[in-house]
């Protein structure tokens, strides 16, 4: 009985939350409800396969995970070469604004 009211309270939970979403995005929370009942359909490795794409590397070719190195290979932070160390920096490839601030030497 305390499982099947548990249960209950976090349907009640989820219905709230969805209604109250309603009223921003209408279609994402029926996308949302659509993946929830379709759960076969879920997009997600197994454990196994997750695993064989972590050791293989074959993570790294993924579109998304593409799209984002593309983004921020021009900043300081994280540098695209995941064999360097994570805290080090590179500098910025135009030196020219802090060449400004020093003057003409």
């Amino acid at each position: 009985m305390v499982a099947k009211d548990e249960q209950d309270s976090n349907d009640l939970t989820i219905d709230l939350i969805e209604y109250l979403a309603s009223y921003w995005n209408a279609e994402a929370v029926q996308k949302v409800k659509q993946s929830r009942e379709k759960p076969e359909d879920h997009g997600f490795a197994s454990d196994e396969e997750f695993e064989e794409q972590v050791v293989s590397g074959a993570f790294k070719e993924d579109s998304i995970v593409q799209a984002i190195r593309d983004k921020y290979k021009n900043t300081n932070l994280e540098s695209n070469n995941m064999n360097s160390n994570p805290r080090t920096r590179r500098l910025p490839k135009d030196l020219s604004s802090i060449r400004d601030l020093f003057g003409d030497d």
